[in-house]
């Protein structure tokens, strides 16, 4: 298996986790949310969001893997490391710099690298 499709892969693991271990920290969510103020709608487009991350994430992780496998896949996997970018950078703005903010814009960029390098490789 060439370098790209590796990196690919485990970064795919990573974020595959990182989707769940997000979805269940859910949970925390609806316990800081009974212990503020923050009543429907706000409270229905924070939970929404917050499971719509977890997705979004084991949905990436899912569809980068897949084109990894494919003989031309490097464009796709590129384009899910634009997606982490572009999410990273609104996150970053709405929210600040902190480490979540950070560590999708690493897997990003992973992403980025080998789609990069699976686009390069001889077929």
């Amino acid at each position: 298996m060439k370098t790209g499709r590796w990196i690919t892969g485990i970064t795919s693991a990573i974020l595959f986790i990182f989707g769940i271990l997000h979805g269940m920290r859910f949970v925390q969510l609806e316990a800081l949310m009974s212990a503020s103020s923050l009543k429907d709608p706000l409270g229905g487009i924070m939970r929404a969001a917050w499971l719509g991350f977890s997705v979004e994430h084991m949905a990436l992780a899912e569809i980068a893997f897949v084109g990894s496998g494919i003989d031309r896949g490097g464009s796709i996997v590129m384009l899910c490391g634009t997606t982490m970018g572009v999410t990273g950078l609104v996150m970053f703005h709405f929210m600040g710099p902190f480490l979540p903010v950070f560590v999708g814009m690493v897997i990003g960029l992973l992403y980025l690298a080998g789609g990069w390098m699976q686009m390069r490789q001889k077929v």
